[in-house]
């Protein structure tokens, strides 16, 4: 897990908030799994970072999009139910490790590859190979209407008058 804090001044007034990336729940390399670090880490920011107007996390929620395990469903939703006792609001936007990668996917990608006409056909491939989000977008939206999900790339968001762009 990667992240940043900034503050900024908009109008006099200080915006404060953190990027999380890559938490990857249930992949064992990382651990997120461990109930003990997702608390302290909860803690850190509720005593250290106070005051945050929102929380970004970016990508690659739970590992490989294995969403039909529970154990990992629960662990992100505990994660971010704590989150909210933080902050007001938490944007998510997804990667690609938050959708499964079906066979055709993974044989389109490989024509893609190997195409000669890369640029003709990028845009073709590209549509084709957007990962499909629906699993994810269900167990966030079931949560709290404060999480946002950012369904599409590129996407501006407006929350108590921010934009922000994801």
């Amino acid at each position: 897990m990667t992240g940043w804090m900034e503050k900024m001044e908009v109008n006099n007034e200080s915006i404060k908030w953190i990027q999380i990336t890559d938490l990857h729940i249930g992949d064992p390399n990382y651990k997120w799994t461990d109930k003990n670090l997702r608390e302290e880490f909860q803690y850190v920011l509720n005593e250290d970072v106070k005051g945050l107007n929102f929380i970004i996390i970016t990508e690659d929620l739970i590992h490989q999009a294995q969403f039909e395990i529970n154990e990992y469903v629960n662990q992100l939703s505990e994660l971010l139910k704590g989150l909210l006792n933080i902050t007001d609001h938490i944007i998510i936007s997804p990667g690609n490790h938050d959708y499964k990668r079906e066979e055709t996917r993974q044989w389109l990608l490989k024509e893609w590859k190997k195409s000669h006409k890369k640029n003709s056909k990028e845009k073709e491939y590209a549509q084709k190979l957007r990962g499909d989000f629906e699993p994810l977008e269900k167990i966030i939206k079931s949560l709290d209407e404060r999480v946002v999900f950012v369904r599409e790339m590129k996407s501006i968001t407006d929350i108590d008058g921010i934009n922000l762009i994801v």
